[in-house]
């Protein structure tokens, strides 16, 4: 509402209407300034609802056990095997090429260039 109201004033000044243009310029500071208040809100509702769920689960004890997790993720994760740096740029130069000939091969089924050549 509050765009709708900004964008009758020039409508209603240009129209020689200035009492009509103060009007929506009134009306539109005061939808603008709701739209904020309203914004604020429910940012704030937001803000206690993650603080209250986050206080439940540290009651319940899931945050430790999330700690935990993260933890042991961490550790199995030093034990593995990671590419080195050429293997890594070998491999995405494989999955780049083959996206890239699917690609042309879509474009050459979908466009019908392939029955052409084909007859």
């Amino acid at each position: 509402p509050a765009f709708i109201a900004a964008n009758r004033v020039d409508t209603a000044w240009f129209a020689g209407d200035a009492f009509g243009a103060q009007k929506s310029s009134e009306d539109a500071r005061r939808y603008g300034l709701i739209g904020v208040i309203i914004g604020v809100v429910l940012w704030v509702l937001v803000l206690i609802w993650i603080i209250v769920v986050f206080a439940f689960l540290w009651w319940r004890g899931q945050v430790r056990r999330i700690a935990i997790y993260c933890q042991e993720t961490t550790e199995e994760l030093k034990k593995c095997s990671w590419p080195t740096w050429t293997e890594l740029k070998g491999s995405t130069a494989v999955i780049v090429i083959t996206i890239a000939l699917l690609g042309v091969f879509t474009v050459v089924r979908r466009t019908g260039l392939l029955d052409v050549v084909l007859i």
